[in-house]
């Protein structure tokens, strides 16, 4: 899992390696392969918060992109999620988008982790507290199948080649890399 890195690209090996830059530049990972390497969806700075204009908008099943970072000196990493339902809901008659409390599932992690779900409020635009160790920015809404094909073939392919790391601290999935 390589979150927030600067890749370069190797033409002899057709493949990536990505240094972090985090200040120390050392190299985290070599021999990546071009379906594991995904460019950030949205050109701002990591340390910026995205200004989500579609919370109000969200509902259950969307599929969405989260800012995610374990503390305010910290950047942020995209993470994928979906919008999930609210524990009082009774899906027959489904009012979650009515409520103030927005679910984010994280359904690669299995229903019994804490990582799987958070609760979020819609009306704050702000880093908000994940309950798990870390903070929530923005989010961004998936409307491209291409961009949900993407992280879902990012995810299967970890969960393949077992290199799934989990943190302690919050949502372990592919974040972005930035090109060099």
């Amino acid at each position: 899992m390589i979150n927030n890195a600067l890749v370069n690209y190797d033409s002899r090996s057709n493949t990536f390696q990505a240094r972090d830059q985090n200040g120390s530049w050392k190299l985290i990972g070599k021999n990546i392969e071009w379906d594991m390497v995904r460019a950030p969806s949205l050109q701002i700075s990591p340390y910026l918060l995205h200004v989500s204009h579609s919370l109000q908008n969200l509902k259950p099943e969307d599929h969405i992109e989260i800012q995610w970072r374990p503390n305010a000196q910290s950047p942020y990493d995209w993470f994928y999620g979906v919008i999930g339902h609210l524990e009082s809901c009774n899906e027959n008659c489904c009012e979650c988008v009515y409520s103030d409390t927005l679910i984010v599932e994280f359904r690669q992690f299995p229903k019994v982790s804490n990582l799987r779900r958070i609760k979020l409020c819609r009306r704050k635009k702000e880093d908000q507290n994940d309950g798990i160790g870390g903070y929530c920015g923005g989010i961004r809404k998936l409307e491209n199948e291409d961009e949900i094909k993407k992280w879902n073939n990012l995810l299967l392919q970890l969960q393949m080649i077992h290199v799934l790391h989990l943190s302690p601290t919050g949502p372990p999935i592919i974040g972005h890399v930035q090109r060099l």
